[in-house]
């Protein structure tokens, strides 16, 4: 449902797209670890908060406060480097104290054709966060390898709170360093829901196309109609038309 755009990389080793979240969940999954049919409570809600930012204009704000179990929120494959650790670091505050935040780094090359789930190469561990902003660091316990060389970052999210997460970071090595984006510039074609077909399939009206230049601090969120051009039994094909400079 989203397709992101990528711009030349900027020094500081992030490995991390939407690091600042700027576009949203774009290049995140936010998992609720239930079965919808079985979910008790409401559904946690995910916003972009603007009110307390510390990088860019927006920090992603994720209300569990009805929910009942664990949300985690994972990020896409991170590439690193065999022989060497990644570090995952990130600026996080919640409504309540929380003693114990679990983070971990999965093995993102596993087969899952025959295992069906990821290795979890790194057990992880716990990070505390208050009510003012925390700057939470964890580095993998074991090296990637030539075989184990991406890597997906879980962050488990009690439930009864609220979160705001910001600036967050990837890198290769075995500390934290400055915060840095991926790249000067991102975007993404951003499908929001729910997804609505117009009377006679024409159009998905409840699609943006989201732009933020780190380097000004200029964004564009601007709705972009997607015009469906051919329909499957597993695909829908189309075309975006429409133009933007930062």
């Amino acid at each position: 449902g989203e397709n992101p755009i990528f711009a030349p990389v900027v020094p500081g080793g992030n490995r991390l797209f939407n690091s600042s979240f700027e576009l949203g969940l774009c290049g995140w999954c936010l998992v609720c670890n239930t079965a919808y049919d079985k979910a008790e409570g409401d559904l946690p809600s995910v916003s972009l908060d603007a009110t307390d930012a510390r990088h860019g204009r927006h920090a992603l704000k994720i209300d569990t406060r009805r929910w009942k179990k664990t949300v985690t929120l994972n990020s896409h494959d991170c590439y690193g480097v065999p022989g060497s650790n990644l570090t995952f670091s990130c600026w996080i505050r919640a409504e309540k104290p929380v003693r114990r935040m679990r983070v971990s780094f999965g093995d993102a090359t596993a087969d899952f054709a025959s295992k069906g789930c990821l290795r979890w190469y790194s057990d992880g561990g716990d990070v505390s966060v208050g009510t003012n902003w925390t700057h939470v660091t964890r580095a993998t316990k074991t090296p990637l390898n030539d075989v184990n060389r991406k890597a997906v970052l879980k962050i488990d999210l009690p439930p009864g709170n609220v979160y705001w997460l910001d600036a967050a970071k990837v890198e290769v090595g075995d500390a934290a360093t400055a915060y840095a984006p991926m790249a000067e510039a991102e975007s993404a074609n951003v499908i929001r829901e729910p997804v609505i077909v117009h009377a006679g399939g024409t159009r998905l009206h409840d699609c943006e196309f989201r732009a933020v230049d780190y380097r000004t601090g200029e964004q564009i969120v601007e709705s972009r109609p997607f015009e469906v051009t051919r329909y499957g039994a597993r695909a829908v094909g189309g075309r975006w038309r429409g133009g933007w400079t930062l």
